[in-house]
């Protein structure tokens, strides 16, 4: 009674798919054959009778004896029933022969389906498990049978599960980045520093059959050779795509999070949340005991990374960090790495402006002493400076790395190099920043410009222009963050805008409808270049040609270079 009660459950899902492929018949349901099997085994339960069930064997000589109408089908129950009220003395006169010989003949024929017709169309395990099920219903039972198809055809999902590897591509922050928009120097940074960041994105079903691949993966990054070349700082693990994580591959993944301790790298898992089915598994283990989610781009939306008093609240700086997509996982990786620049940029600044102050008093001397003499000393960028946070150890080749491109590109920093920016007056100094390395003009140049914008502040929380509407400005952050959000018939999509970049530019120039609904995050602000000083602008008989020459220029190269970011996050996001 268990066995048939078991099998009970399982012949509709089993046969009926089975039965169909026997027919030629596709168009099946199986969720009407399991509503109408529970409705005959309710009214046959309470009539007094046993379940129900369909018998494959019989059915497929039912059907291929012509019987393949509901009328036959009617008519079968009809018999039946007369059968029942008639008395088991009617089978008599049913020849012996014939029934034994249609039973040899669809035995046969069932046979040749799974064994001949089978051969070398699945794989050598699946055509094992096959033969096994056949010798075991011949030679024990049906029951028996059935017990060790199950079996079997577990132990073939995890064989061919753990074949397929689940890591689907694997990225460094080199070349997934996020959405944030960042001016240039920010841009030439991470750029630089970017492979420190390692993506691993996963999909599929993660358990012990598919983990070893993982953690073999992780191990290999680690490697004390590997590192040393190509040391990581953030180990990013997408598990958008993944549908579930077993005991054991938690178990794993928490030795991966001790493996990466030692050598001081944050493990952040992207694509879930505290309170997602995803995490227990990891929570059970103690994986996630403090950790915290960052939802949306606030982890990284600080209105001037300049001026941010970056803490951790207290949290040790090495546990695991959830964040509801691959985005906010890039943008908090990148934020931290700048932490580092910025500190390095403020320091080299204190002392260039020291610098400025000594000689400006070794000026003021000399002249008191020798007005004819004055010195023409230059001053000179200092080097080795850098800062490093306390979980940095001390001569690690990761830090050494940084260190080199901190100093690169902070050297290179116009807001360091450049002291007589700080006399000028906005928003010349936020033009010449934040257009460097879109246009080789001077500030000269950029000086007609300026009388043409007008500085806005924005509340938090203001929409600053929707989707499809005219564009009425074009806009330069000064301060603060504004965030673009894109609602596609494909799906949507985020961008963060930043200070010292650009906003709403290519629809202003080109005349079209907004594409992106701008909201501030906090209170920003703005200076816009409105549609009426814009052509007063181009009507400008001196320069009104040349700079509407330029402007053009500078948005379509801007519009590239988001273009290339927002494809190149959608397709690093999407592939599987």
């Amino acid at each position: 009674m268990f066995a048939l009660t078991f099998f009970g459950i399982l012949h509709v899902p089993i046969n009926v798919p089975a039965l169909a492929a026997s027919i030629g018949e596709d168009n099946i349901d199986v969720d009407r054959e399991l509503l109408a099997h529970g409705i005959s085994n309710a009214l046959s339960g309470c009539m007094g009778s046993i379940q129900n069930y369909l018998v494959y064997t019989n059915s497929v000589l039912f059907i291929k004896s012509g019987a393949d109408s509901r009328l036959s089908g009617i008519m079968l129950a009809a018999a039946t029933f007369g059968v029942m009220l008639a008395g088991p003395d009617v089978i008599g006169f049913i020849p012996v022969m014939v029934v034994g010989a249609l039973i040899f003949l669809l035995g046969i024929e069932l046979l040749m389906e799974a064994l001949l017709d089978t051969y070398g169309r699945v794989s050598k395990f699946e055509y094992f498990t096959i033969v096994v099920i056949v010798v075991t219903m011949g030679a024990v039972e049906f029951v028996t049978g059935i017990i060790v198809g199950i079996v079997l055809a577990c132990v073939s999902f995890v064989i061919q599960a753990s074949q397929r590897s689940a890591i689907k591509a694997t990225y460094t922050g080199a070349v997934a980045r996020s959405t944030v928009r960042r001016n240039a120097a920010q841009q030439r940074f991470l750029g630089e520093v970017g492979n420190q960041i390692f993506v691993l994105k996963l999909s599929g079903s993660i358990f012990f059959g598919t983990i070893v691949r993982i953690e073999k993966s992780v191990r290999d990054l680690l490697d004390d050779g590997y590192f040393k070349q190509k040391p990581i700082r953030y180990l990013v693990l997408d598990i958008c795509n993944v549908t579930e994580i077993d005991f054991s591959a938690a178990e794993a993944f928490a030795r991966i999070k001790r493996l990466l301790d030692t050598k001081n790298v944050f493990m952040l898992i992207a694509g879930a949340t505290n309170d997602g089915g995803m995490t227990e598994a990891l929570h059970a283990v103690g994986l996630l005991k403090r950790s915290y989610v960052t939802v949306g781009s606030s982890n990284a939306g600080f209105a001037d990374i300049e001026s941010q008093q970056f803490q951790d609240e207290d949290r040790d700086p090495l546990q695991v960090r959830l964040f509801p997509n691959l985005n906010s996982a890039l943008e908090w990786s990148e934020n931290e790495f700048l932490k580092d620049y910025y500190k390095k940029r403020d320091l080299i600044r204190s002392i260039y402006l020291d610098q400025q102050k000594q000689q400006r008093q070794q000026r003021r001397q000399m002249i008191q002493q020798s007005p004819s003499k004055s010195s023409s000393a230059e001053l000179d960028i200092p080097h080795g400076a850098f800062v490093t946070n306390g979980d940095h150890p001390v001569g690690s080749p990761r830090v050494a790395f940084l260190q080199q491109i901190v100093d690169k590109t902070v050297l290179e920093d116009p807001q360091v190099n450049t002291s007589k920016w700080q006399h000028f007056k906005q928003p010349l100094p936020l033009l010449i920043q934040t257009f460097q390395g879109l246009s080789n003009k001077c500030e000269t140049f950029w000086f007609h410009a300026s009388d043409y914008f007008v500085k806005e502040e924005i509340k938090a929380g203001t929409v600053l222009y929707t989707s499809e509407s005219e564009p009425s400005g074009f806009y330069i952050v000064e301060s603060g963050i504004l965030r673009a959000d894109y609602e596609l018939e494909q799906g949507e999509i985020y961008e963060t805008v930043l200070a010292g970049t650009t906003c709403g530019e290519l629809p202003f120039f080109s005349e079209t409808t907004r594409t992106a609904t701008v909201t501030a995050e906090v209170d920003t602000i703005v200076w816009k270049l409105d549609r009426q000083a814009w052509e007063n602008l181009r009507k400008n008989p001196d320069i009104g040609q040349e700079m509407a020459l330029e402007f053009y220029k500078i948005a379509l190269k801007l519009t590239v270079e988001r273009f290339t970011s927002v494809m190149a996050y959608i397709l690093i996001s999407s592939s599987r």
